[in-house]
């Protein structure tokens, strides 16, 4: 039961993509608005990225754009360091409202955010 291959193409008409997975030249984006996912080689990509949302994460043409906007950071690795925050700073601590925390919870979810990412 293998699953069905993915397309080479967005197959939705959203342009909010964050990069998925990489595995050798091909890099899967997913679709930040709705499930859609889509698998082509990494040159194929950046070909068709989007250079100013590239630099800014913003378009003059917003999402009627022809081009690719891939966001730097995926979607995930900010919930996942949402999570950690959120459950860090829940617990309180023993820092009593000092600095040092907060912190620990930063170290925490730099670590959780690099680990999402690489």
């Amino acid at each position: 039961m293998s699953r069905p291959p993915l397309p080479d193409k967005p197959q939705c008409d959203h342009n909010a993509w964050d990069k998925l997975r990489v595995r050798g030249d091909s890099w899967i984006l997913q679709c930040r608005m709705c499930p859609s996912k889509f698998k082509n080689s990494q040159k194929n990509i950046t070909d068709k990225q989007c250079s100013q949302f590239a630099m800014t994460e913003r378009c003059d043409a917003g999402a009627s754009c022809s081009m690719l906007h891939l966001y730097k950071n995926d979607k995930k690795a900010k919930e996942k360091a949402e999570e950690v925050r959120g459950s860090g700073s829940a617990s309180g601590g023993s820092g009593g409202g000092s600095g040092e925390s907060d912190d620990s919870v930063d170290s925490v979810v730099k670590a959780v955010v690099n680990e999402v990412l690489l």
